[in-house]
């Protein structure tokens, strides 16, 4: 584990809301599936039931639309030409790699419920835009091919044929 990385957190969330839905939750942080595919905690679930429980939202990612980064644990995952969200991914998916990079090295996520964002879910590409198509499928792999072995990546049949 990364000496840097023992606070409590280092990375924090903000709430997000559905700007055009106000009762529907956006994004309150990602999680990661064994195939390190991003789940956003809450998208698309009601407000009243992603914050039903007053206990504290597990969370191994942020989305970087609302979120909250310690320049210690930025630094101590700064890429090799000195920034720190990967340019190969150009939109979509740099957050995710950014919060797998800081799990990786140790650092803690959490979701800061009261800190709200009203946020515009895909207002970079658009709902149904060929940009975003384009963007989310060739970073999904650009993502998955650089944080997989190879072996896992070339055997992922599933994921290859998106």
């Amino acid at each position: 584990m990364n000496e840097i990385a023992k606070k409590e957190s280092d990375v924090y969330q903000m709430f997000m809301i559905n700007y055009f839905n106000r009762d529907n939750c956006d994004a309150a942080g990602l999680n990661f599936n064994s195939k390190l595919i991003p789940i956003q905690v809450g998208f698309k679930s009601s407000i009243e039931e992603v914050l039903k429980s007053n206990e504290e939202i597990s969370i191994e990612g942020v989305c970087a639309g609302a979120a909250i980064y310690s320049s210690a644990a930025l630094e101590s995952v700064k890429l090799e030409n000195g920034d720190f969200f990967d340019s190969n991914f150009f939109a979509y998916y740099e957050d995710v790699d950014l919060s797998l990079r800081l799990r990786n090295s140790g650092f803690k996520f959490k979701l800061l419920k009261n800190s709200i964002v009203y946020h515009m879910h895909s207002a970079t590409g658009n709902k149904n835009s060929t940009f975003k198509d384009y963007y989310l499928t060739r970073n999904l792999f650009k993502y998955l091919e650089k944080n997989l072995d190879e072996k896992t990546y070339r055997n992922n049949k599933k994921y290859r044929s998106i």
